[in-house]
């Protein structure tokens, strides 16, 4: 697996809804984004946009599912990175997965809303 910088037909690709290509595109104008890569195809993406707070995003296809491991530890280290770049204190979580990988990630629920 290999990791490029998130372009915007990433995501798209990724969750295969062109219903996305306005989140796809702000996610990319808003701030910093990675996506993993299996092969020549994009299995992964996340990022952190800032918006006076950092929002850490994440997607996943069935494929990435099927690395576990591997996309966490990458995509753990990537968005610590970009918080780091970013002097962003607090991120709020959203995903279009389920809760269990932003757990993962090192996120903790707090009044429905995921934070770190």
């Amino acid at each position: 697996m290999i990791e490029k910088p998130y372009i915007a037909s990433d995501l798209i690709i990724i969750t295969g809804d062109r219903n996305k290509t306005q989140l796809a595109n702000y996610n990319q104008a808003a701030g910093m984004g990675f996506t993993i890569f299996d092969g020549k195809t994009p299995i992964a993406c996340g990022g952190v946009r800032v918006q006076g707070i950092g929002v850490a995003w994440f997607a996943m296809s069935e494929e990435a599912k099927k690395h576990p491991v591997s996309v966490i530890r990458k995509a753990k280290k990537r968005i610590e990175e970009m918080q780091r770049k970013q002097e962003v204190c607090e991120l709020f979580a959203e995903s279009v997965d389920t809760d269990k990988w932003l757990e993962s990630l090192g996120f903790k629920k707090n009044d429905n809303i995921y934070m770190r």
